[in-house]
């Protein structure tokens, strides 16, 4: 049985049994893990005041020899992200992060990027005046770095380069050239900008990304067409989405 230390987003928490939490962490070094922490709920041990959605803490954790599940012995933390938790727009933008995270990733699937890229999210949802671009740029990276990234570099349907006019077919997951147009009949336009803004996003890193410009209709045309991506690819009901849409 060997102890292991890593930097861990919190994912879910859930009472267990009278006095322990069953928590689901999205951890650094070690992917997504779920584990219980013994003994916290009840007195006054700030360790389980840490294990609150979407906090950063640093946890001390070993696997039992028999089952799934990790104990976790230690947990220190390290970010709350209290501005975020006082701003419902901001909050409800963070759970959906999280949630999204936790739909696309499998247990013990290690993902360093996945990592930095929530931990960078939540850090510009802190900062920039408004969330709403913060969850595209987090939706294309994570759809990118998870393996559900939709294909904008060529016709999805046939493979040839798009060299004329293309439109975006949910269905398929990207673009189809003029010629595939009748594959599907709800595929739809898609502005250049919105295309130039994927684009982007792809290449940009953590320090540039967010100082993308988009104007309101790309950023409007973005949003819809990963929102449609999202429900129609990841076969999961991503309920803190719900949320988003009454903000928006």
């Amino acid at each position: 049985m060997s102890i292991e230390k890593s930097q861990a987003i919190v994912l879910k928490r859930q009472k267990l049994r009278e006095t322990s939490v069953l928590v689901t962490l999205y951890t650094k070094d070690f992917g997504k893990i779920s584990g219980v922490m013994k003994g916290v709920r009840g007195i006054q041990n700030k360790s389980v005041n840490f294990l609150e959605p979407f906090t950063l803490c640093e946890v001390v954790f070993y696997k039992k020899k028999r089952g799934g599940l990790y104990t976790i012995s230690q947990c220190d933390l390290i970010d709350y992200f209290f501005e975020i938790r006082t701003d419902y727009e901001r909050l409800v933008h963070a759970l959906y992060f999280i949630d999204l995270l936790d739909a696309v990733t499998q247990i013990e699937d290690n993902n360093n990027e996945l990592f930095e890229l929530i931990y960078e999210s939540l850090k510009a949802l802190k900062v920039l005046k408004r969330p709403a671009p913060v969850k595209s740029i987090y939706e294309v990276k994570t759809l990118i770095l998870s393996g559900f990234k939709p294909r904008i570099d060529f016709c999805i349907s046939c493979g040839s380069s798009i060299e004329q006019k293309a439109k975006f077919s949910t269905k398929f997951g990207g673009l189809i050239c003029y010629k595939c147009f009748n594959k599907d009949s709800l595929s739809h336009d898609i502005f250049k900008g919105t295309l130039a803004s994927m684009l982007h996003i792809e290449k940009s890193n953590f320090d540039s990304v967010w100082r993308l410009n988009m104007t309101n209709r790309v950023k409007g045309q973005l949003s819809r067409i990963l929102d449609d991506f999202i429900k129609f690819h990841i076969d999961k009901n991503i309920r803190s989405r719900t949320f988003i849409d009454m903000i928006v």
